[in-house]
């Protein structure tokens, strides 16, 4: 029974740490204020709100109006509060810090041969 339970909790360790794994890259983005290292993880439209608004545009307009509001803003952290995932899409809430104030990230994403597509970002 203690072998068992000893292999279910390493299963889980390593499981989530697979899944942590893979979305390394968004806090390092938005740390940074940089955004190509999401070029590649986005759809082809994106679904962008901002303070400014609301916009569906072509994800490099996109990524270009989150690095200005970054570069803006300013970040200096960028914490995961949730992140959940369910058959072949997910999302994840986080706290962006700045120098100009704390916002709320949405980021919702599917699943397409086995990558992790970006389709909304709040």
């Amino acid at each position: 029974m203690k072998k068992l339970l000893m292999i279910l909790s390493v299963l889980v360790f390593f499981s989530i740490g697979i899944q942590a794994a893979d979305i390394n890259h968004i806090p390092a983005a938005f740390k940074s204020g940089k955004t190509e290292s999401l070029l590649s993880f986005t759809e082809t439209e994106l679904d962008l709100s901002l303070p400014t608004g609301k916009f569906k545009c072509k994800k490099g307009e996109a990524l270009a109006r989150l690095e200005r509001f970054l570069l803006e803003k300013k970040p200096n952290a960028f914490d995961i509060l949730h992140h959940a995932e369910k058959n072949e899409s997910g999302f994840l809430v986080a706290k962006l810090k700045t120098e100009k104030g704390d916002f709320r990230v949405n980021i919702t994403y599917r699943q397409k041969k086995r990558k992790r597509l970006y389709n909304q970002l709040e």
